[in-house]
């Protein structure tokens, strides 16, 4: 739990320009960075651009720094309460998944925002980086 926790206070607080005070225009259209992208994973399991906003952004990290470690700290309860869940069962289904899917939120915002002001040499990079992103990074469900 310590390094779900750890992990997650480094990403929200150390990584300068994550937007989630406002830095990118809330009401702005989808860019369309990544206009050529054949996903090959179906449409509900995939991300769009769109998804990564400031709004999503800090609702990812108030899950992974204030609902999850809940979640993880009542699975530990319950496993000595019990006994009979290992510590890789706890890790399984609802943690798992949760902990992924919010995890990619803010890696492809980060990407997002890196392609969004990144410099005119490093536009290019930044784009291959967030489209390959889009393209790879399945939603678990």
């Amino acid at each position: 739990m310590t390094k779900l926790v750890f992990i997650s206070i480094l990403i929200a607080s150390f990584i300068p320009g994550l937007g989630f005070k406002g830095e990118v225009e809330k009401n702005a259209a989808p860019s369309a960075i990544c206009k050529d992208i054949n996903f090959q994973i179906e449409e509900y399991y995939h991300y769009k651009e769109e998804d990564f906003t400031p709004e999503q952004f800090e609702h990812a990290r108030k899950a992974l720094t204030e609902v999850l470690p809940v979640w993880m700290e009542n699975a530990y309860a319950r496993a000595g309460a019990f006994g009979n869940e290992s510590n890789g069962k706890l890790f399984q289904g609802e943690i798992w998944l949760a902990y992924n899917n919010h995890m990619n939120f803010i890696q492809g915002y980060v990407l997002k925002l890196q392609y969004e002001t990144a410099t005119v040499e490093q536009k290019e990079e930044a784009k291959d980086s967030f489209c390959a992103f889009l393209e790879k990074t399945i939603i678990y469900d």
